[in-house]
């Protein structure tokens, strides 16, 4: 059974919006750029939704269908939404599942503003998504009050950006969820969009603080869509709406988290950095394999991916694009003419370099004593990856590896045992390899478009890896 979300929208929103004067229509019309708090009119929230609810629903569509996958089988999903306003992700999520998945669905939400509650009730009722349960709470707190579940989805839709969220808020949205954490035992996902406001604070980050300081380990991963913007135009005779399509896009921020708490950690004192939540269950990390994954912050990848495309002078002879600094590397003999030199580091590359030296234990640093000369960009289109191998022998003794734009699994595997181990590489994060990990494992990318990790299907997308060796 399909949704109207049309006839929804018209006798939820249209006709209430058509019994206001033209003087309270112009008024509520001020564009705030979606900024409502929740003691501003009712007229503001029927106006803000008229106007954005379209559009938002069309965004968050774009990015759950690229980030997470609906419930399989027998699956329970229960659906948090924060600052839901009229039930956009439950409207999104109406239209994409089939009517035996939205059965299992358990849809918990809450928003501030007394209005947006009320139209997004209205819009389900009328919608008749077939959810296992619908329920609109009045207080941040009732929403986490759980029902059993198999997975749990966490959703901020077009909240983070909003000038009525302080800091107060975004410590609550912290304790409850490391609560909410803490009563399941299985990772939880998280989905956000919200609006590309650079002058806004950016609300999602210190969200992401505040639980990294309560000890909830995260796996984040941008998610980049380009939709285009619709919005209300009129209602047709046929009694559908019109909706108006621009060639303008959503200027849209959005990632998918997988969140947990850290379990006990092995007995092993070989990961100097980063937690269980990014290590396969069941094994341990090579000897002399170290990870990072926060080693930058989103605007210093912004910049380095910017530097990394600024001349767009890419190699092309593999399947992968390349950029060589330093020393050329001969992929046919995997040997290095030390005589045939490149481009230099330029001053970006080196202050990264600098950056790793200065983050690395003292296991690794005593290793570092030479510096890194020789740099290789490679981009990994989803479906593209890396044999497994071993760095040439005419590298120094540490491999250090940013990764920029998406995360991958890394495999490893010891062929004289046959000992295997996979890592989870979060965008934004270091690791090196040095000592057996360096030398005795080898390490790969399988050639998908999808990982799974922590049972979550996670879809890759464009991802930039900046590699540094000693030569």
């Amino acid at each position: 059974m399909s949704v109207d979300f049309d006839g929804a929208f018209i006798d939820s929103v249209f006709r209430r919006w058509e019994k206001l004067s033209p003087e309270q229509q112009e008024k509520a019309s001020t564009d705030r750029h979606g900024q409502l708090r929740p003691v501003d009119p009712d007229t503001w929230a029927l106006y803000d939704t008229k106007r954005y609810q379209r559009g938002h629903v069309d965004v968050f569509r774009a990015v759950y269908e690229k980030s997470h996958h609906p419930p399989k089988g027998g699956e329970r999903l229960l659906v948090v939404d924060i600052g839901s306003g009229a039930a956009t992700v439950a409207v999104a999520l109406s239209e994409m599942l089939e009517p035996e998945q939205r059965t299992r669905i358990d849809y918990r939400a809450f928003d501030p503003h007394p209005t947006m509650r009320k139209m997004g009730e209205q819009i389900l009722e009328k919608l008749n998504a077939g959810f296992g349960s619908v329920i609109f709470c009045e207080l941040l707190e009732e929403v986490f009050d759980f029902v059993p579940a198999d997975r749990l989805l966490l959703t901020f839709s077009y909240v983070a950006h909003q000038d009525s969220v302080k800091r107060s808020d975004v410590a609550k949205w912290a304790q409850h969820i490391k609560r909410a954490i803490g009563k399941v035992k299985f990772p939880v996902e998280l989905i956000y969009t919200t609006a590309d406001i650079p002058e806004k604070p950016d609300r999602l980050e210190e969200l992401k603080r505040e639980l990294q300081k309560a000890g909830i380990e995260i796996s984040s991963t941008p998610v980049v869509v380009a939709v285009k913007r619709r919005s209300f135009s009129c209602v047709k005779p046929n009694g559908k709406v019109g909706w108006t399509r621009t060639n303008a896009e959503w200027r849209t921020i959005a990632e998918h988290w997988v969140l947990g708490l850290p379990r006990a950690a092995p007995p092993s004192d070989r990961v100097k950095s980063g937690s269980d939540l990014f290590h396969e269950v069941g094994s341990c990390p090579p000897e002399g394999f170290e990870y990072y994954p926060d080693f930058l912050s989103c605007e210093r990848e912004q910049a380095l991916l910017k530097e990394v495309n600024r001349d767009d002078e890419w190699i092309t002879k593999l399947a992968r694009r390349t950029q060589h600094f330093g020393y050329t590397y001969d992929y046919n003999s995997r040997g290095l003419n030390t005589t045939n030199q490149t481009e230099p580091l330029p001053r970006w590359l080196e202050d990264l370099a600098s950056e790793v030296r200065e983050i690395a234990s003292e296991d690794s640093r005593r290793w570092l004593d030479e510096p890194f000369k020789q740099a290789i960009i490679n981009e990994y289109k989803p479906g593209q990856g890396i044999a497994p191998h071993i760095d040439s022998p005419a590298f120094g003794p540490v491999v250090a590896t940013v990764s920029l734009g998406s995360g991958i699994n890394m495999d490893f595997n010891y062929e004289p045992t046959g000992a295997t181990h996979t890592e989870r590489l979060e965008p934004r994060s270091l690791v090196l390899l040095y000592g057996d990990s360096r030398y005795k494992w080898r390490h790969g990318i399988r050639k998908r478009k999808t990982d799974i990790w922590n049972s979550f299907k996670i879809p890759r997308q464009l991802r930039v890896s900046i590699t540094f060796r000693q030569v």
